[in-house]
Parts: structure tokens; C-alpha cells; sequence
């Protein structure tokens, strides 16, 4: 199972379970989901991989990235790009500006 294939499924899973992924995390990286252990070790399956982010979180990230204006792209690898920001900022992804916006930019005194 790939990373990518974990966000299209993610529906499928509740949210005490986290996810683990092979490192340069990427829509291909191989992943699972798993419960955590408690003693803070890789669960069953996950050699190789390492913590990426709880359901809950990655659910959080993918909502934010679900509302953006329409112009921009949905497709698998998006949303595993804002999973994976999240994943590394703890924060989400900046969300863009319409194309029409206006800025105002301050005016130096």
C-alpha cells in the first residue's frame, strides 16, 4: 500500500490509528495504518517507515486543502502533499489567493 492509497482509503479507518510512511515521504511511499504502540515503537509492518501523522490530523489537513477555491488541483497527490505539510510543519498548508485578489501592500513612511 502507498501513501496515496491510504488518503483514498482513509474513510475506511477511525481516527485512534495513525499513519506510517517510507521515508522521503511522497504519494508513493509505502505506507500503513496502524495503532500506535504505547511504548513508542513501530507498529507490526511498518519496518522501514516512520510516524507521519494521526488520522485525525491527516483528516484535518485534507478538509482545509477540500475547500480551496476550485481552480486548484484535487487530485491524489495534492492532498497527500497537504497531509504531508502537515505532517512536517504541524501546521496547514497556506491556503492561495484567488487570481483576481487585490493586495495592498504597506506604504513605507
Amino acid at each position: 500500500m502507498t501513501l496515496a492509497d491510504v488518503i483514498r482509503r482513509i474513510d475506511q479507518h477511525h481516527d485512534g490509528l495513525s499513519i506510517y510512511a517510507a521515508p522521503r515521504w511522497r504519494p508513493g511511499s509505502r505506507a500503513l495504518v496502524a495503532r500506535e504502540p504505547r511504548d513508542g515503537s513501530l507498529p507490526k509492518g511498518a519496518e522501514g517507515m516512520t510516524y507521519l501523522i494521526s488520522l485525525s490530523r491527516a483528516r484535518r489537513a485534507l478538509a482545509a486543502r477540500l475547500a480551496w477555491p476550485p481552480e486548484h488541483e484535487l487530485d491524489v497527490e495534492a492532498l497527500c502533499q497537504a497531509v504531508i505539510y502537515y505532517a512536517v510543519y504541524d501546521a496547514l498548508e497556506p491556503r492561495p489567493l484567488p487570481a483576481d485578489a487585490e493586495v495592498e501592500l504597506p506604504v513605507a513612511i
